[in-house]
């Protein structure tokens, strides 16, 4: 490196380590460098120092900006620009393969069915970007690079951003715009404004090159070059290549005229031109017979917009003939949604469903310190937050497209309308709570909804009604719930997860066929996830994330043959739900990385945080203090495993194992001496309360006459009743009931509405009852005496509240409002409860949530909580495949 570049690698030392000079042309110098922060090779590309110095750094950058959002697959994207001190310089991906040029100096002329297939390429790329009023200006062999068979259009707007950014001092760096050979006639003669025409024009010259091996105008000057380029006509390609068609020759030569109202009106006309035997000029040139595949549409790019990166850019799979073209690329992206837009981290459920058409994606994004859906269309830039869609999961589309339902937190089953945002409430019981199994939802063709139940799946129509059963749990496999259903296209049976009694181990979930006239469900695989695709195909997940593929009857619901591995690396979650969708378009579009683990953090009133050392790997749901601080409760799951709760003493140690029967354990609480721990399990194959001692002992079934499952316990502070809570799967089976073991027929109702009461909570003094009632519509803290079952009770929350807490001292309750805070309200309860404005302690969004459970409790003297952060193990990307069913075919051969 010489000359003023000199200083470059020490100026951008921190960033990239530059390694050797690529080339030099009018405007840059390309260097090879490796990017330190992401360990990638990338091509730094630096000004002149005389037209940066011209136009000057922040002009430059703020141009530039708006090239920067170009996406594409034949586009080649732009990483990274900036100023460093005289320098300014833009950053892309470094290419292995060549560049046109250096394969024209290799080659000289290419064969007709080459040319075909980069000019459709490079067209792809013009098309795009002309469509959003953006113009090459420098299209030439140098700026086409060759990947895997693959035209990338490099630079792309460059050229713009520096005449705009240099204005009419341009002509002061002797430098020009563009390269005389492909320059328009008029951006040959310097006019200011010109437009897709201008590109179509020398996309041509570079096809006339490909076919002939010179452009269509040569010179021994520039003046030169120019002079023909405005006077004389090209010579016709069939003079050089007399077996290149006579359209493609009419093609060129529409292309190639000097006024840009002869030329094509876009990209994508030219290369149908070309393609097309019947096309002739209006003097009637004939037309030859042989014919060449069209030009590979693609109406869409994936999330385009800012922070979007594309990892791996349109690559052609596939043997090809000289006479056979491919019109269908694999085009895979990694990408990364907007600032303020982007893909929440959820535990449980599919994060996002696509349009049947592939067109558009809905997605569970952030709302403030919750999450709500989010839609994007493919060929906007930015997505629109969807009304009434606050705490959901688990989204899916209607078969048209005009609508999609999803599952809320408390428990609802709901529509949104797409069109007028007028959204319904279609079932608000009976389905499982998402914590347990992640939610489970399909939109199939025949209307209805597809749900799971604690009974098998079910279906209700999207207009609202009763859950109808499809299918029967197995009791001899030990069926617990047939989640994740996939409609077939006849309506006749669908997809399913078949989730097994010891739900924490996942090795043991199986994928199968569920047929609705009888009920059953056949198992075909060892698996937590599996899609239909109209291939002809099921495609299904395993738990370690690697996906296969296998060939299905849809009549006779039958799998064929041995499965292919097509995928590794799917992300997979809570239930078995995975991170991936396949809309009947082609397109793919999944998740990677590891699954989130929970860790416990100690967070005091103000927000400060510090993390325990657990000593146990897994995955954290519950946990819970004794009541004089010395033990800490953990409901962990564990990879290879069951859900069990294991103590840990706060002073520090290792948890140990606590409960060691069942597949769930967990829900747990002390009891007012600390000597035991309550919790709820379904070792015999239903959710009950039982009672264990942290020495060890046997544990003892608590409540032997309550025919509703329980999922909830906790005691008076002097231990005199037992507050439990049912389970909330049915309308008013969501109760909380009071018993006092030690009186025979003490068994009352205190809360018992037809609204889902949950997360019972008893005041230090044991006079009074908080609870989380969705009675309003949304979930709510309610106050109320206790243990008489009186009329009085009073609202303490008015923006949502769940999860309350009373302090230890007696003169706080604390709950978690919708935004997900922390909030904290003063009382004092003589005969009746008095009680301050509820104010914000502190932000815990970061922090697991949980409706129908605490998922966090206070330390003794109510300065610090301990709760449970989601850390993120792997790295993960969100992976966009288009054409993907084409490769499905190929590898598959069907």
């Amino acid at each position: 490196m010489t000359g003023a570049t000199t200083d470059l690698p020490t100026t951008l030392a921190d960033r990239y380590h530059l390694e050797r000079e690529l080339g030099t042309g009018g405007m840059a110098t390309v260097y090879l460098a490796e990017d330190v922060k992401h360990r990638r090779k990338v091509a730094v590309k630096v000004l002149k120092p005389e037209l940066a110095a011209i136009i000057g750094g922040e002009r430059f950058l703020q141009e530039i900006e708006v090239t920067a959002n170009l996406q594409h697959p034949n586009i080649l994207p732009l990483y990274d620009s900036g100023a460093a001190d005289q320098f300014l310089y833009y950053v892309m991906p470094y290419i292995e393969g060549e560049s046109l040029r250096e394969k024209l100096n290799r080659e000289k002329q290419l064969s007709l069915e080459e040319t075909i297939e980069i000019t459709k390429s490079i067209a792809a790329a013009l098309q795009y970007a002309h469509e959003r009023d953006i113009i090459h200006r420098d299209i030439k062999p140098e700026n086409i690079l060759l990947q895997a068979g693959q035209a990338l259009v490099a630079d792309f707007g460059i050229a713009l951003a520096v005449s705009h950014a240099g204005g009419s001092r341009m002509t002061e760096t002797g430098l020009s715009l563009g390269t005389p050979h492909y320059m328009s006639p008029e951006q040959a003669t310097g006019e200011r404004e010109i437009d897709a025409r201008s590109d179509i024009y020398s996309l041509a010259a570079l096809v006339y090159e490909m076919l002939v091996g010179d452009p269509p105008h040569s010179g021994s000057t520039v003046q030169a070059i120019i002079a023909k380029i405005l006077s004389e006509e090209p010579t016709p390609v069939t003079r050089t290549r007399s077996l290149v068609p006579t359209y493609v020759d009419a093609a060129l030569r529409k292309a190639l005229a000097k006024s840009p109202a002869d030329r094509f009106a876009d990209a994508a006309a030219f290369v149908t031109a070309l393609t097309n035997p019947n096309f002739t000029l209006p003097m009637g040139i004939p037309a030859a017979t042989r014919s060449i595949s069209g030009l590979p549409r693609i109406p869409w790019m994936p999330l385009a917009g800012a922070g979007v990166v594309v990892a791996a850019v349109a690559l052609w799979f596939g043997a090809r003939t000289p006479t056979e073209v491919t019109a269908h690329p694999l085009v895979k992206f990694s990408v990364m949604l907007p600032d303020g837009q982007g893909l929440m981290s959820t535990e449980a459920g599919p994060a996002f469903a696509l349009s049947p058409d592939g067109a558009r994606v809905v997605y569970v994004g952030p709302r403030g310190g919750g999450v709500q859906l989010w839609e994007r269309s493919f060929d906007r830039l930015d997505a629109s937050p969807l009304r009434s869609t606050e705490e959901s999961c688990c989204p899916t589309y209607s078969p048209d497209g005009s609508s999609i339902a999803f599952l809320t937190s408390s428990l609802e089953l709901k529509v949104l309308d797409l069109s007028g945002s007028l959204d319904r409430t279609v079932a608000d019981s009976g389905l499982i709570e998402h914590e347990l199994y992640g939610g489970s939802l399909d939109w199939g063709d025949d209307g209805y909804l597809y749900v799971a139940t604690t009974n098998g799946l079910a279906r209700v129509s999207a207009t609202g009604g009763e859950l109808e059963l499809v299918t029967q749990l197995d009791p001899s496999r030990r069926d617990r719930v047939h989640a994740w259903a996939d409609v077939l296209p006849d309506g006749n049976g669908a997809l399913v997860t078949v989730i097994p009694q010891a739900i924490g181990d996942q090795t043991e979930y199986m994928v199968g066929v569920a047929d609705f006239d009888t009920g059953d469900v056949r198992v075909f695989a060892q698996g937590v996830y599996a899609r239909y695709l109209n291939t002809g195909h099921i495609l299904y997940v395993r738990e370690d994330g690697v996906t296969l593929v296998t060939a299905f009857d849809a009549d006779r619901l039958e799998t064929i043959g041995p499965a292919q591995e097509v995928l590794a690396g799917v992300r997979v979650k809570v239930g078995g739900a995975a991170d991936l969708a396949v809309s009947q378009a082609g397109t793919l579009l999944y998740g990677t990385g590891d699954f989130s683990s929970r860790e416990l953090y100690w967070v005091d009133r103000n927000g400060t945080s510090f993390a325990l050392q657990l000593g146990e790997p897994g995955v954290i749901n519950d946990v819970a203090l004794s009541r004089d601080g010395d033990w800490i409760a953990a409901s962990l799951v564990r990879t290879d495993g069951p859900e069990d709760i294991w103590l840990k003493r706060v002073s520090g140690g290792a948890f140990s194992r606590f409960t060691f029967q069942g597949a769930l354990n967990w829900h747990q609480t002390f009891s007012p001496d600390g000597n035991s721990l309550t919790f709820v399990s379904d070792r015999d194959g239903v959710s009950r309360l039982y009672s264990k001692p942290i020495n060890g002992s046997e544990a003892t079934l608590l409540i032997t006459d309550e025919p509703r499952a329980v999922f909830e316990g906790i005691w008076s502070p002097d231990g005199d009743w037992l507050i439990y809570r049912t389970d909330s799967e049915a309308s008013g089976s969501g109760d909380i009931l009071a018993v006092q073991p030690a009186v025979a027929g003490s068994m009352r109702e205190i809360v018992a509405t037809p609204a889902s009461e949950v997360t019972p909570a008893i005041s230090a003094d044991g006079r009074w009852l908080a609870y989380s009632s969705d009675e309003s519509g949304r979930r709510e803290i309610y106050v109320q005496p206790f243990p008489e079952a009186t009329s009085l009770r009073w609202q303490v929350s008015s923006t949502g509240g769940t999860e309350p807490i009373w302090a230890r001292n007696g003169s706080e309750l604390f709950y978690r409002d919708a935004a997900g805070a922390i909030v904290t309200v003063t009382y004092a309860g003589n005969s009746t409860f008095t009680y301050g404005t509820p104010q914000v302690l502190l932000s815990a969004s970061q922090y697991r949530s949980n409706a129908f459970h605490g998922a966090y409790d206070v330390s003794r003297d109510d300065q610090r909580f301990l709760m449970v952060k989601l850390e993120t193990i792997g790295e993960g990307e969100l992976i966009w495949v288009q054409n993907w069913f084409d490769e499905l075919r190929r590898t598959t051969n069907r």
